[in-house]
C-alpha cells in the first residue's frame, strides 16, 4: 500500500474516489467557491478557462486541506499537470506546477531530460523553448528569403519573356 492510500484508508474512505464524493470534499470546494477570487481565482490558473476542478499541491493534508493546497485547474491541463507529475515529483507547488504547464506548452514533453533536480529540469525546459523559438524565428526568414527569390525568379521570368517579344518598328 502507498504512503497516498494510506492516507485515504486512515481517513475511511476504500480510494480517492470516495473521498472526492465525500461531504467533507463536497464542503471544501463550496469553501473555496466562496473564498476571496483574489487569493483563491475561480478560473483554470493555467488557460483562464472559467470551468475548473480543484487539483491538490499537498496530499499529506488530505482530509485537513488549506484552501492554499488547492488550484484551480480546467479538466485538460490538469490531466496535463498529473502527466507532467508522474515524470517529475518535485512539482508540488503552484509555482512549480505553473512553471511546469508554461514551459512544456512551448515543446514536446518528450525533448526534456528527466531528472530530480528541479532547476536543471526547468533549465532544460527553458533552453528547449530557446532553441525551439530561434528554430521557429530561422524558418521564418528562411521562408522569406525563399519568397523573395520566387519572386525574382518570376521577375526575370517576365523580362526574358518581355526580351523575347517580337519588336515592331514603327
Amino acid at each position: 500500500m502507498t504512503h497516498f492510500e494510506e492516507i485515504v484508508t486512515k481517513l475511511g474512505f476504500g480510494c480517492y474516489a470516495d473521498y472526492l464524493a465525500s461531504g467533507f470534499w463536497k464542503k471544501k470546494k463550496a469553501q473555496y467557491r466562496e473564498a476571496d477570487s483574489k487569493q483563491h481565482p475561480k478560473h483554470c490558473l493555467h488557460c483562464n478557462n472559467p470551468l475548473y476542478v480543484l487539483h491538490h499541491l499537498e496530499y499529506s493534508r488530505l482530509g485537513k486541506e488549506q484552501l492554499d493546497d488547492l488550484m484551480p485547474l480546467c479538466d485538460q491541463c490538469h490531466t496535463k499537470l498529473h502527466e507532467l507529475m508522474s515524470l517529475y515529483s518535485w512539482v508540488s507547488t503552484r509555482s512549480k506546477a505553473l512553471d511546469l504547464l508554461k514551459l512544456e506548452n512551448k515543446l514536446p514533453i518528450a525533448v526534456i531530460p528527466r531528472t530530480s533536480n528541479p532547476k536543471l529540469t526547468l533549465l532544460f525546459l527553458e533552453l528547449d523553448s530557446l532553441l525551439l523559438r530561434d528554430l521557429y524565428l530561422v524558418r521564418k526568414w528562411a521562408n522569406k528569403k525563399i519568397a523573395q527569390s520566387e519572386q525574382v525568379k518570376q521577375q526575370r521570368k517576365i523580362e526574358l519573356e518581355l526580351e523575347n517579344l517580337p519588336h515592331r518598328h514603327v
